[in-house]
């Protein structure tokens, strides 16, 4: 933004905002501030934003997001609570996917061979705790919804 002066109509329509956690809510409101209304520039932000504390930021809302929403992980989250008598860290559901695909593997007496053949088919992909995964040259891909910041809950843009 050239000597921080935005008056009148920026060239560019989106901004990525790369940031969470409290930064996150020191950054966003500093940005209508700026004259860079929310309401004209689209304000993009990581998976990193699929936290409560972010939804209720007056200048966040209309923001977007990829991730998944909560209530798909519901079940996941109270069954951990119960269990463990804490809340379970965001990235928890990835090691509880890669147990249940482990399990799979097991019950159904796969073989190296057999297993290799079917992390590496690329056209079958895993339903997980976050969406569905699949492999790809030894990384794992998710597929993200795109998600919208709306009045303290997230909507899903279709």
């Amino acid at each position: 933004i050239e000597k921080f002066e935005t008056i009148g109509e920026l060239d560019f329509t989106h901004i990525l905002i790369a940031d969470y956690n409290i930064r996150l809510l020191e950054i966003a409101p500093l940005l209508p501030f700026y004259d860079i209304d929310p309401n004209k520039i689209q304000f993009v932000g990581t998976g990193a934003w699929d936290d409560d504390a972010f939804f209720d930021e007056p200048s966040l809302q209309k923001a977007i997001f990829p991730g998944i929403q909560k209530n798909k992980r519901k079940d996941f989250i109270a069954e951990y609570i119960d269990a463990y008598k804490s809340e379970p860290i965001r990235i928890s559901t990835i090691m509880y996917d890669l147990v249940g695909l482990l399990s799979y593997i097991i019950n159904n007496r796969h073989t190296l061979e057999s297993t290799l053949t079917l992390l590496n088919n690329h056209r079958l992909s895993f339903e997980g705790i976050d969406g569905k995964f699949s492999f790809e040259n030894n990384l794992i891909k998710r597929e993200l919804n795109i998600l919208k910041i709306d009045n303290g809950n997230t909507i899903l843009v279709e």
